[in-house]
């Protein structure tokens, strides 16, 4: 039950509204202009909607990700994301986890 929590915890977790909204949140990772426009538009193309939540983040990534061959670059770019979507798992379960940290480093 704690994964579906955390599952729930990040669908429900808004980080963006608006077209620049999406675009900061990705960029701010780490994640290039063309990176982000194809992250945002496989969202919508598989969803039917432009990615809100952490949740829609991490997907729309996955399916970027499983067109590309590994390096290992792809997956430091990507440890955010997971550590972010970690945090506010760990939150919804009630851990005091305080606030998140920069993973970047």
């Amino acid at each position: 039950m704690p994964f579906a929590n955390g599952t729930s915890a990040a669908r429900d977790k808004i980080v963006a509204r608006t077209d620049e909204d999406r675009s900061d949140f990705l960029r701010n990772r780490g994640f290039s202009k063309a990176e982000t426009a194809r992250i945002i538009d496989t969202v919508l193309a598989e969803e039917g909607r432009k990615p809100e939540s952490i949740f829609d983040f991490v997907q729309g990534i996955t399916a970027v990700a499983r067109d590309k061959p590994p390096t290992i670059g792809r997956f430091f770019s990507v440890v955010p994301l997971i550590y972010l979507h970690a945090f506010v798992s760990a939150r919804a379960q009630g851990w005091d986890v305080g606030a998140p940290a920069d993973p970047s480093p």
